[in-house]
Formats: C-alpha cells, structure tokens, sequence
C-alpha cells in the first residue's frame, strides 16, 4: 500500500442520489414522513409555504428557502382551518426549527421525491405499527445494498490508498458502504469519523448484538474501529451535539426525536465552519493536502458553499495534489468551476 497513490474521495448529494436520497433541490418536496402527528403538522406547514414561496420567486431553490427562513424572512402561510389576526400580514415567521425538523426527516427518507404535485406538498404520519422502520434505519452494523457504491469502492482500494473521505452528505450510506470495522472476507479496512476524538462507540442495538463479539460498551455498543476517516463537514444523521461534544448513534433515531435533534448544518451560505465542527474541518483540509489526487463523486461545489470552497482552495494551493477526477453527469460543465477553486487540473468522468 506504500507505494500506491494517495486519494481523498469527496462526495456530494450524487453519490447518496444514485439509491435514492434527496439532492439539494428535492430537500423540501414530499411526500415526508412523520413518526407523529405533530411533526406531520410542522412539515406540512414547510411543505406548503415552500411552495407557495418558490412559485412567486425564478429562484425557488430549497438552499435559498432555508436561507430567508432563518433570517426570518419567510412568513408562515396561513392555515385556512385555524386563522389567526395576523394572516391579513402574511402570517408570522415559519419557525427555523420547523425548517430544520423537515429537512432532517427528508434526508432520513431514501425514496425520490414524487414527481406529483399534490404529493410534492404532502407530509404522512407513518403507520404507526411500523415506525420503527423510520427511527432505526440505515444502522451502521448493516451494510449498504448498493452494488455500484461497493464495486465502486472496491475498485478505488485495489488501485489507490484513500487517505481519506471528505462529505457534505448528512446519511449514513458512505460509512456503510466502508463498514465501521475491517472486513477479512472482502479487502475493506473499513472506517471512522474523522476529527472526533476515538474511541468511537455508537449507541443503539440490534437483537443479534449479544451474539457479536464486535460490540462494545454493553449490549449495543457498535465501535468504529476502521482505518479510513470520513469528515462530515455539515454533520450527520447520527450525530447528537452535546455542547462542543457529538455523541453517535447507529441510526437516525434523533432526526425523529423532539423535533429533530440530528446534529446538522442545513445547506445555508457558510463563510466559515461552526465552532463545533471546527475539529472536523481542520483535519479534513490536512487529509486533503496531503492527498496527491481527489476523486469526486456527485458533488458540484455550488456557489453557496462558500466555506467549502476556501477549504479545496488552500488544500489544493499548500497541499501535494496533482489533479482532481470528477465523476458527474455534469462533469465537463463542473470542470470550469472546480478548475477555478483549486486551480488544479480536471478530468471529467462518468457518474457512478
């Protein structure tokens, strides 16, 4: 492995598109599912002010949306079965919380936005006697099934040695696709968060966990104990911020839980990283630095992602990388933009 290339993967909303999880401008589109009837209520009310917010804009896009919703510049749009004396001026402000709660239960759903109207503005409580399906989905003891994203993977580890993996993405589908320890049956060294401290143990459990010598910390305990870091620069579905501290979760229970308590930087203009991400981002920029090729992967470093951008460009100026290959259906559009940020040479590729 010594002498092989160094590579860090970059992955976007592509890469998790590819099985279904929304992109950034299917973030406020349903139909959304709810575990309870009031968290139903809160996201039919962003479901419907979005869209009549983006009908009356040429620039409807959710990442703008979720901007002027928290400078408090979107007004709620009155209920018609509960009216209130302030509907003649347009309604009070949609609460940043209910922005964040609906985002949070989208990106919990790894089904495409309907392509429906109606069902487009629609938020469901799910049958209650499978909720569960919601909470304690997408666990990190459970591979990915996803055939491309594992070739994929496989193929990078048979050619390059991948320094690490650097993402936007707030699902788990790129921890399980890597596994969260060592696989001896197919060459996979498996990963861990990178920039948290370690040792890593992610609360939750299965009812085969008593079974699995792997688990630590009582029944449930799952240990990340691979070799490969993944830097989730806006964070995850698992994270819980407590305080400066993130406690995980095998699952994406939190985005569920008191109106979504997943630690996440909704995609907002950033100029700079969150205090409490601070750790994560520092050490991405060393890994990307010391990288000699990026391959990225459905990600089209848009415009808003100003803080991101800074971050490739003093990688990319005091680092060792050579070139950057970018796996895209817009590759050769993208070219132009990444080749501006990072000043490097870009070769487009197929899209996974």
């Amino acid at each position: 492995m010594a002498d092989r290339e160094r590579v860090a993967l970059i992955l976007g909303a592509g890469w998790s598109a590819a099985v279904g999880y929304p992109l950034a401008r299917d973030l406020i589109a349903g139909p959304v599912y709810a575990a309870t009837e009031a968290a139903r209520v809160r996201a039919q009310a962003v479901l419907e002010t979005f869209a009549s917010w983006s009908a009356a804009r040429a620039d409807g896009a959710a990442e703008v949306f979720l901007a002027e919703v928290f400078a408090g510049r979107v007004k709620k749009r009155p209920d018609p079965q509960n009216p209130t004396m302030f509907d003649a001026d347009g309604g009070p402000p949609l609460p940043w919380s209910w922005a964040v709660e609906t985002v949070q239960l989208r990106l919990a759903q790894q089904e495409p936005a309907s392509i429906s109207p109606e069902l487009r503005t629609r938020a469901f409580v799910y049958p209650p006697r499978h909720v569960n399906r919601l909470r304690y989905a997408a666990n990190l003891s459970l591979p990915a099934n996803s055939r491309p994203h594992t070739a994929f993977l496989r193929a990078l580890l048979g050619r390059y040695s991948i320094s690490g993996v650097v993402t936007t993405n707030y699902d788990t589908l790129a921890e399980r696709v890597l596994r969260h320890r060592a696989m001896r049956r197919d060459p996979e060294p498996g990963c861990f968060y990178g920039g948290l401290p370690r040792p890593q143990i992610a609360h939750g459990h299965l009812p085969w966990d008593r079974s699995d010598p792997h688990m630590r910390g009582g029944t449930g305990g799952l240990e990340l104990t691979g070799t490969i870091p993944v830097f989730k620069l806006h964070g995850s579905l698992n994270w819980e911020r407590c305080g400066q501290k993130i406690a995980l979760y095998r699952d994406q229970r939190l985005a569920y839980r008191r109106g979504g308590e997943a630690a996440i930087i909704p995609p907002t203009a950033e100029k700079q990283a969150e205090g409490w991400l601070a750790a994560v981002w520092e050490a991405a920029e060393v890994v990307l630095a010391n990288s000699e090729r990026w391959i990225v992967v459905g990600y089209s470093l848009p415009a808003y992602d100003e803080a991101i951008a800074s971050l490739l460009h003093r990688a990319a100026v005091c680092g060792v990388t050579v070139a950057i290959a970018l796996h895209d259906p817009h590759a050769p559009a993208l070219a132009a933009r990444w080749s501006e940020v990072t000043a490097l040479p870009v070769e487009p590729k197929p899209a996974l």
